[in-house]
């Protein structure tokens, strides 16, 4: 059945807001070579993945100095709305 009747829809929009990203980074009380990294981040639909990238530009050790950038990838269940994060220590500065 084909209807040549006009017909009407409402469309409701709901806004994307932008992610929230909070980092601190903290020096070990023992090492100075040690930083730890603790966060949080939010966002109104949820994250499917997250990872924490970093790079050495000032090292000690030469063979940290490079451009390669390093990740540490955290698992997620499901679309999680909000996640704390902890990030142990990264060696080499």
């Amino acid at each position: 059945m084909v209807s040549k009747e006009p017909m009407d829809y409402n469309i409701n929009v709901i806004p994307d807001l932008y992610p929230v990203i909070q980092t601190e980074q903290q020096q070990d009380s023992l090492s100075t070579q040690l930083l730890y990294f603790k966060g949080l981040i939010r966002d109104d639909y949820g994250f499917s993945k997250m990872a924490f990238h970093y790079r050495f530009i000032k090292t000690s050790e030469e063979n940290l100095r490079t451009k390669i950038w390093f990740q540490k990838s955290f698992p997620l269940i499901g679309h999680p709305i909000r996640i704390s994060f902890f990030m142990p220590g990264i060696c080499g500065l």
